[in-house]
C-alpha cells in the first residue's frame, strides 16, 4: 500500500503494510492511502532518493522507484536511475546504460545529468573522451543556475583541460563557493593557498578549509590541519585549543574518525612525534595499521618500514615486504624503492640483484630520487645489470640536481675517485658540500671524503 502525507507542502509518500504513524519529513501524523497509478514521476524520485538515505538493503527497492520515476517521464529520476547503473547501485554495473539514461535526462533538461555527463566526457567514461563536449554540457548546466556546473568550469580552467586561465577559473569558484558547494570552497582555498589567479592570502585559505572542514569534507580538514601545523594562521572558532599543533592534531583527528585513510596517517604522525598531543607509540602503530588496512599506499609503506626496521613494533622482514607490495601495486614510489632494497638484500625475500634493479627503475619511472641513486649503485658496481660507470653517474646527477643526499654524496665521490668521469677535485668538494647542508643525516662518511678531497688538493698544490 501508498500512504500519502496530509501534511501542508509535504509530498511525502511511503510503500507500507500499515499507514505511518508520523512524516518523517515534516512531521506531521496524518496520513491519506494513495493509489499507485497517481502517484507522478516526480514523487517516483522522491520515494528513491528517500530510500537510498536508508538502510543498505533499501538500494533495490530505490531502484524500483526510478525506474517508475524515469517511466513516467520523470528527468530527476532518469538522472538517479543512471547513477546506479553507473556505480552498481542495487543493479549490475552498466556504464553503457547509464550514458544513455543522462543522454535522456540531459534532452528533458535536467542540470545535474548535464554535469554528469560532462565529466564522463571529460575523463572518457563510457564514452569516447570529448573535452570540447564536456565544456559545452559544463556551460549549459552553468547557464541554467547549476552551482556544480561553476565549479567543473573552473577546474577546466584551473587545470588547462581548457586554456589555462587562473582567473577565471577563480571567478567561478567564488561563484559556486558563494552557494555552499564544498568542492568549490576547497578548490578556492588552494587558489589563496598558492596565489592562483588571486594575490596570494594564506589566512583567506585557512578561512575557505574552515568552512569546507565544519562541514565534514575530509580533504579540507586534512588540509586545514596542514595549514594549522604550519602556522598559516587561525579560524575564529578554537574549539577551546591553544596553539596551532593543538588544532592541527584536532582536524586531523576529525578526518581520521571519518574514516579517510590520511587524515588516519597524520594522526598517526602525530602521535608519533608528539605533535599537538603526547607522544604515544602504540597508537601511532594503531592508526598506521588503519590507513594501511583501508588501502592507503604511503600508510601501507611507512607500516612496511616500521616491519623491515622494529620501529614500534617486532622487526619482521617478510611482513614488511608484504606491505611494500601492496603499496607497489597502487603505484607508490617510496614502497617500490623500498621493494627493491629489500630484492637487493635478501630482507624477507631471495636475494635477487635483477629485480632490484626492475623495482629500482619503476621507483624512478615514478619520479623517486633516492632511487636514482640506488639504481645508480647498481650500474656502478654491476649488480643485476651489465657495469656501467657512465651510465651510474647519470642517475647520480639526476638524483643530485633533485637535492638528495645520497646523489650529492655520490657524484662527489665519483668526481673524487675517477668512477665513470674523469678526477675534479673541484667539482667534488662543490657536491660534497652541498650534501653537508643538508639536515638531519648522517655525514660522517661526507666529511671524511671532504677531508680526503682537500688533502688531495693541497698535495697537487704542492706538487705544481
Amino acid at each position: 500500500m501508498f500512504y500519502k502525507c496530509k501534511g501542508k507542502l509535504c509530498s511525502y509518500i511511503e510503500e507500507a503494510q500499515e499507514k505511518p504513524s508520523i512524516c518523517p519529513e515534516c512531521g506531521c501524523s496524518e496520513f491519506e492511502e494513495i493509489l499507485e497509478k497517481n502517484i507522478s514521476g516526480h514523487q517516483w524520485s522522491d520515494m528513491g532518493i528517500y530510500a537510498l538515505s536508508k538502510r543498505e538493503e533499501e538500494k533495490q527497492q530505490a531502484v524500483s522507484y526510478f525506474e517508475k520515476a524515469a517511466q513516467n517521464g520523470d528527468s530527476t529520476g532518469i538522472c538517479n536511475l543512471a547513477w546506479c547503473y553507473e556505480n552498481g547501485y542495487g543493479v549490475e554495473e552498466d556504464i553503457k546504460k547509464a550514458i544513455w539514461l543522462m543522454e535522456q535526462s540531459v534532452e528533458l533538461g535536467n542540470l545535474v545529468a548535464a554535469c554528469n555527463l560532462g565529466y564522463s566526457y571529460e575523463v572518457g567514461k563510457g564514452v569516447i573522451k570529448d573535452i570540447e563536449r564536456a565544456v559545452e554540457l559544463y556551460k549549459m548546466a552553468y547557464e541554467g543556475g547549476a552551482t556544480r556546473a561553476g565549479y567543473y568550469l573552473g577546474r577546466c580552467y584551473l587545470y588547462g583541460i581548457i586554456k589555462k586561465d587562473y582567473k577565471k577559473a577563480v571567478g567561478y569558484f567564488q561563484e559556486s563557493a558563494q552557494e555552499g558547494y564544498i568542492p568549490a570552497l576547497i578548490e578556492l582555498a588552494r587558489c589563496y593557498r598558492a596565489g592562483w589567479g588571486v594575490e596570494k592570502n594564506e589566512a583567506e585559505a585557512v578561512h575557505l578549509y574552515y568552512e569546507a572542514a565544519k562541514r565534514g569534507e575530509s580533504y579540507a580538514q586534512v588540509c586545514l590541519a596542514e595549514m594549522y601545523e604550519d602556522k598559516k594562521g587561525f579560524a575564529k572558532d578554537s574549539y577551546g585549543m591553544k596553539n596551532h599543533l593543538e588544532r592541527a592534531f584536532y582536524w586531523y583527528q576529525k578526518a581520521a574518525q571519518n574514516e579517510y585513510p590520511e587524515g588516519q596517517l597524520q594522526v598517526a604522525r602525530c602521535y608519533e612525534h608528539g605533535i599537538g598531543v603526547d607522544q604515544d607509540e602504540e597508537q601511532a602503530l594503531s592508526w598506521t595499521k588503519r590507513s594501511a588496512e583501508h588501502g592507503y599506499g604511503r600508510a601501507q609503506t611507512v607500516l612496511g618500514i616500521k616491519y623491515l626496521y622494529g620501529e614500534g613494533v617486532e622487526e619482521d622482514e617478510k611482513q614488511a615486504v608484504v606491505w611494500f607490495q601492496k603499496a607497489a601495486e597502487q603505484g607508490d614510489k617510496r614502497a617500490k624503492r623500498y621493494l627493491g632494497i629489500c630484492y637487493e638484500n635478501g630482507y624477507g625475500v631471495e636475494e635477487d640483484y635483477t629485480l632490484a634493479v626492475k623495482c629500482y627503475e619503476e621507483a624512478v619511472q615514478a619520479g623517486d630520487s633516492n632511487a636514482k641513486t640506488l639504481l645508480g649503485n647498481m650500474y656502478c658496481y654491476g649488480k643485476g645489470v651489465e657495469e656501467d660507470q657512465e651510465q651510474a653517474v647519470a642517475y647520480y646527477l639526476q638524483s643530485a640536481q633533485e637535492g638528495d643526499f645520497e646523489g650529492l654524496e655520490a657524484v662527489g665521490r665519483c668526481y673524487a675517485k675517477g668512477i665513470g668521469v674523469e678526477v675534479d677535485y673541484e667539482k667534488a668538494e662543490q657536491y660534497i658540500t652541498l650534501s653537508l647542508e643538508i639536515e638531519g643525516e648522517d655525514h660522517t662518511k661526507a666529511k671524511e671524503l671532504l677531508e680526503w678531497i682537500q688533502e688531495q688538493k693541497r698535495m697537487k698544490k704542492v706538487e705544481e
